[in-house]
């Protein structure tokens, strides 16, 4: 007589087994999505505190550029011509101050926010090259080595502003272009805007700058 082998209790997990199994599931669970949702925090800070780093550095580059401003006229302009090319969107003018790794002299710098591929979105970029006096007649025009940078990009809304006295007797006033050819403005203002959600915020740049007169 044969006698069949007692399987009873190896069928499959009882209701308590895999009762427990699912609470360790998902414990587990809860563990990943919390350590995971505290990593894409620690990312996010760390990409803030980077992206903050970044403005300022860039703030301060312009803000001693700007207050090194020369009443000079740039090279090639009539006597009659305005010290600065200075417009909303544009800012054109001679400085003396030189960041570090660059050559020592008066350069020539060009701000301009410029359109990118995605509608009203902007780039602020700078021109720079060093500043050589226009030539004697007969001489030839001096080479003038232009480095291009990208200071700050994907910016939603941008403009310089200008605070001063364009015309004699008239009382300072923050002005949207600078006219007087004679003369700088006391101050600047140059706000840029990111789209919501971007790490980056850009406080009010204001600088002074030097009198011409």
């Amino acid at each position: 007589m044969m006698v069949e082998p007692d399987t009873h209790g190896e069928d499959g997990f009882t209701l308590i087994e895999l009762l427990i199994a699912l609470a360790l599931l998902s414990m587990l669970t809860v563990m990943i999505a919390s350590a995971l949702s505290s990593s894409r925090r620690a990312l996010e800070s760390v990409e803030a505190r980077s992206a903050e780093a970044s403005i300022e550095a860039i703030q301060s580059y312009l803000r001693h550029t700007i207050a090194d401003m020369r009443a000079i006229r740039r090279p090639g302009q009539p006597l009659d011509a305005p010290l600065i090319e200075a417009t909303s969107t544009r800012l054109k003018f001679i400085t003396g101050y030189t960041p570090r790794g660059q050559y020592a002299g008066l350069a020539e710098i060009e701000l301009s926010l410029r359109e990118t591929a995605t509608p009203r979105v902007f780039d602020l970029v700078e021109r720079r090259s060093l500043y050589r006096p226009a030539p004697q007649p007969g001489q030839p025009e001096p080479v003038r080595l232009v480095t291009e940078t990208r200071l700050v990009s994907g910016t939603t809304a941008a403009a310089f502003k200008y605070f001063g006295t364009q015309e004699e007797g008239a009382e300072p006033a923050w002005h949207r272009n600078w006219d007087a050819k004679d003369r700088l403005p006391a101050g600047l203002e140059l706000g840029l805007v990111f789209a919501p959600g971007e790490n980056r915020t850009w406080k009010a740049l204001v600088a002074s700058l030097p009198k011409s007169k």
